[in-house]
């Protein structure tokens, strides 16, 4: 089972658990009846830590692009979006993570790893700056950091536009499934290229 650092209300545990972006918790928890997909990538299990310590005990060590790299998308708040508080719920930033990320795979990727690959999220790192309000179109930002025998390390930065204000940001560890195994699969240079231009 995945242990996580954040410690959420029944009330947004709920919200989580309707959204149907993430990962298919069945297969993270087992893969082959010894080892999750956690275990199979090399990551640890989150303890609690500082979020430096935490950073650094799961950073993958080959940069495969640089900030410049970056793939964008507009989206804009709509009511679903809104919580009791008046502003956009946490859990629609990390569906807005999920979002961008697929949109820059479908764009990049070639459709033979695009068929042969799926991603499953094996840590999500996020703070939230300023909420995002009812009505506002959103800036979504995302790139590739560093990159792991068998993990990418995604960042996402999620502005409000015209301005450009920073609402949260985002770093998430994500893991290639091949479709045909069902188990992680090696990052090829190949698709390293496919994220380096």
């Amino acid at each position: 089972m995945i242990e996580t650092t954040i410690i959420i209300s029944t009330k947004v545990k709920a919200a989580f658990e309707r959204m149907t972006v993430f990962l298919d918790h069945e297969m993270c928890q087992q893969t082959d009846g010894k080892q999750s997909i956690m275990e199979l990538c090399d990551v640890a299990p989150a303890k609690p830590r500082s979020l430096p310590a935490l950073m650094k005990a799961t950073r993958p060590t080959t940069p495969i692009s640089s900030p410049t790299t970056v793939f964008e998308m507009t989206t804009h708040v709509v009511p679903a979006d809104i919580d009791e508080l008046g502003h956009v719920n946490n859990t629609v930033y990390l569906r807005w993570v999920q979002e961008v990320a697929t949109a820059h795979w479908q764009a990049i990727a070639s459709p033979d790893s695009q068929a042969s690959i799926v991603w499953v999220v094996l840590r999500h790192e996020i703070d939230y700056k300023t909420p995002a309000l009812a009505g506002d179109e959103v800036l979504l930002r995302t790139w590739v950091g560093m990159v792991s025998r068998l993990t990418f390390e995604r960042h996402t930065e999620i502005r409000r536009r015209p301005s450009g204000q920073l609402l949260s940001q985002a770093r998430t560890l994500w893991c290639p499934i091949n479709t045909t195994t069902g188990r992680p699969q090696r990052v090829t240079a190949e698709l390293r290229a496919q994220f380096s231009t």
